[in-house]
């Protein structure tokens, strides 16, 4: 099993190298792990700036009118990323951590499955004052569930909540207050390399009331 990022972004729609190719460029900028030629991120630089330029200009009434000269720029982008991902694989050779800095998507593992997300979470209140008990879906492939929770209604960020962590799909979330409303979701999580590789997927958020 050797770690790899991808080298080949050529089916990559405009919004999505869009997005992607300036943000491999931050991380690779002034990133100790890699050493490029020099002058190489900085045609890097210049050939995204194009792309983008040419990407966000449009004709009268938002028709497109430059998508030959677009496309060529794309193309550009397309083939320095490939460059640059195979000198990213060859300094940083299978190795998961060096080779997540680079910004560059990272190639599956045979063998990987997706954990998916938690498509329903059920709560209801405890029978002790404070407590919440929470339930999602059973999963075989998960290694253990997230549950998150906050008093803030309007918070969005799970990374500002408080987090507990289960071996099961099911949790009793103590120590709340009562009366106080509790905004709570769920995410399987993987192994430890898994959690590094794929993105965490979050269950839709419930409300409840702690007893």
């Amino acid at each position: 099993m050797i770690y790899k990022v991808i080298i080949n972004y050529s089916k990559l729609g405009d919004k999505a190298l869009g997005q992607l190719a300036p943000d491999v460029l931050g991380k690779l900028t002034g990133n100790s792990h890699f050493t490029f030629a020099e002058g190489e991120l900085t045609a890097f630089e210049e050939e995204i700036n194009t792309y983008l330029s040419l990407l966000n200009t449009t004709g009268p009434k938002g028709v497109r009118i430059n998508t030959d000269e677009k496309n060529g720029a794309k193309k550009k982008v397309e083939i320095r990323m490939n460059e640059l991902a195979r000198e990213v694989n060859a300094q940083g050779y299978n190795d998961l951590d060096v080779l997540l800095t680079s910004g560059f998507t990272m190639a599956k593992i045979p063998g990987d499955v997706d954990l998916g997300f938690p498509k329903s979470i059920y709560a209801t209140q405890g029978n002790n004052a404070g407590t919440i008990d929470v339930s999602v879906p059973a999963n075989n492939r998960k290694s253990f569930t997230n549950f998150y929770y906050t008093a803030n209604l309007e918070e969005s960020d799970v990374n500002k909540m408080e987090s507990r962590t289960s071996t099961t799909t099911k949790i009793a979330l103590t120590g709340l207050v009562s009366g106080s409303k509790y905004k709570i979701m769920a995410a399987y999580k993987g192994t430890d390399r898994y959690n590094k590789l794929y993105p965490t997927q979050y269950s839709q958020s419930i409300v409840v009331v702690a007893p």
